[in-house]
């Protein structure tokens, strides 16, 4: 299911930039098949840190997160290590 977003702004190269950069600290922290607590807090803040509060750039932050992390957990790749 393909879902259109006709008023959806075109991406900045700030937002462009911040997209690399979240997906760069999503790798390092699922490279070795586990993401801890402490990581995906990281990741967390990264994304929701948002100072413009821009819809359609939270949509692609969360878009990279499914495609980098919750596949993965899914298909059984990558384990979420709960804190002791």
């Amino acid at each position: 299911m393909k879902i259109e977003r006709p008023h959806s702004l075109e991406i900045t190269p700030e937002e462009s930039q911040e997209l690399e950069y979240l997906r760069v600290k999503i790798e390092r922290a699922i490279e070795d098949g586990v993401i801890t607590r402490i990581e995906f807090e990281s990741i967390k803040t990264i994304m929701f840190s948002n100072k413009k509060n821009n819809p359609d750039q939270i949509l692609r932050q969360v878009t990279l997160y499914r495609h980098l992390v919750v596949e993965k957990m899914n298909n059984g790749e990558l384990i979420f290590e709960s804190p002791q």
